[in-house]
C-alpha cells in the first residue's frame, strides 16, 4: 500500500488496519491489567510533569532501578512523610495552621479526614 493512500479502496484498508492495531493493544492492555491485579497489584495511569519524570529517570539509573520501581519507592517515601507531618502535629510539635499548608490541604477538617485516613487520633 503506497504510503499516501490515494484511492479510496486503499483509505479503508488503512482504516481497518488502525483498528486492528487499536484493538490489539487494547486487549493486549487489558490481559496485562488483568494479570497485575491477580498478583495483587492495582495498576493505574499517572500524570507526571516532564521535568520530574525526567529526574526521577535519571535517580532511577544512578540507583540502577526501573523507572516503575523508582516512581513506586517515591511514592512510599511521600506517604510516610505525611504521615511523619501528621505524627508531629499530633505530639504538638507542628501547629495546625503549618501541618495545613505543609501537607496542602485546604482546611483542619481536611487534615481530620487525613488523620482518621491513617487510624491517627484526632487531637482536640
Amino acid at each position: 500500500m503506497p504510503d499516501n493512500p490515494t484511492s479510496e479502496d486503499d483509505l479503508h484498508k488503512l482504516a481497518e488496519q488502525g483498528r486492528k492495531f487499536l484493538e490489539k493493544r487494547r486487549r493486549n492492555a487489558s490481559q496485562y491489567r488483568k494479570k497485575l491485579k491477580e498478583e495483587g497489584i492495582d495498576s493505574t495511569i499517572l500524570r507526571i510533569e516532564k521535568e520530574d519524570l525526567d529526574k526521577i529517570r535519571a535517580m532511577a539509573e544512578i540507583e540502577g532501578k526501573t523507572l516503575n520501581g523508582m516512581i513506586v519507592r517515591i511514592l512510599g517515601q511521600g506517604l510516610r512523610w505525611r504521615r511523619g507531618i501528621l505524627e508531629g502535629y499530633i505530639r504538638g510539635e507542628i501547629p495546625q495552621e503549618k501541618a495545613v499548608k505543609v501537607l496542602g490541604v485546604k482546611t483542619a477538617s481536611e487534615l481530620s479526614k487525613l488523620l482518621a485516613l491513617e487510624g491517627l487520633p484526632i487531637p482536640m
